[in-house]
């Protein structure tokens, strides 16, 4: 039998973060907590800075004044 869990991971996690699964008890069933340890990766382009990601690009004058893609 297939019974789905849920467990919410929070906006803008710290770099590690531990979510906890509580099992549910069936009777005749071995059951345990299921627990996630998430951690986030280092990206080349983007860094952290508080609950902030922030690039840095070298965009011309007229890049920033009239727009580009």
């Amino acid at each position: 039998r297939h019974n789905p869990s849920a467990c919410t991971i929070p906006r803008h996690p710290p770099v590690s973060h531990r979510a906890h699964l509580r099992a549910t008890q069936i009777p005749g069933v071995t059951s345990g907590d299921v627990v996630l340890h998430i951690y986030s990766e280092e990206h080349p382009d983007f860094e952290r800075e508080g609950h902030d990601l922030v690039t840095w690009q070298n965009i011309s004058l007229m890049e920033a004044l009239l727009g580009f893609q």
